[in-house]
């Protein structure tokens, strides 16, 4: 037998047996799905900020996942992953000390996969009522009491929220 023919097989036969041992299970390369259970806790950050006094109603919410929330050992909704939320109530501050009121929810993030998770989460927030001092106000001036005004809610991005999932829902992971 030739010598080269000789190297040549023998390389094949020490390739196939490389081949043999560094081969992946082909379970290992398939997509996990992992159940995320209802009411599952994840914490939320705004990433701008919201007033009462310019917020409209269904002005979109942008939050960023703060904490990646890991089920089983796999990730399923990752940190810096967005989730929307919608402005349901705005209502700037009013004359006659009345406060400023900030209604909105969290609807749905993202999760590894890319499919948006439903959350439950409402957030009603008001602002600081003046009606002793626009009483008192009225009483020594007379009708300038209606001049004193409420706070409005301002929220600075960066606040935090705890929210939680709604419904199961069963989330690709990548491989095993």
């Amino acid at each position: 037998m030739n010598a080269s023919i000789s190297r040549s097989i023998a390389t094949a036969t020490l390739l196939m047996a490389l081949g043999a041992t560094l081969s992946i299970p082909a379970a290992a390369l398939e997509p996990i799905q992992i159940l995320v259970p209802d009411a599952t806790e994840l914490r939320l950050r705004l990433e701008h900020p919201i007033s009462s006094a310019s917020a409209t109603v269904n002005q979109p919410l942008i939050f960023k996942v703060t904490e990646s929330v890991v089920l089983d050992g796999h990730t399923v909704i990752a940190k810096g992953a967005e989730a929307l939320g919608t402005v349901t109530r705005a209502q700037h501050r009013k004359g006659f000390g009345r406060r400023g009121k900030l209604e909105f929810t969290i609807a749905v993030v993202e999760a590894v996969d890319g499919q948006k998770l439903r959350l439950e989460a409402e957030q009603s927030l008001r602002g600081v009522d003046l009606y002793g001092t626009a009483g008192v106000v009225t009483i020594l001036t007379g009708p300038f009491g209606v001049f004193v005004k409420g706070r409005d809610v301002d929220v600075p991005a960066g606040t935090e929220y705890t929210v939680y999932t709604a419904g199961e829902r069963r989330v690709r992971t990548g491989s095993g």
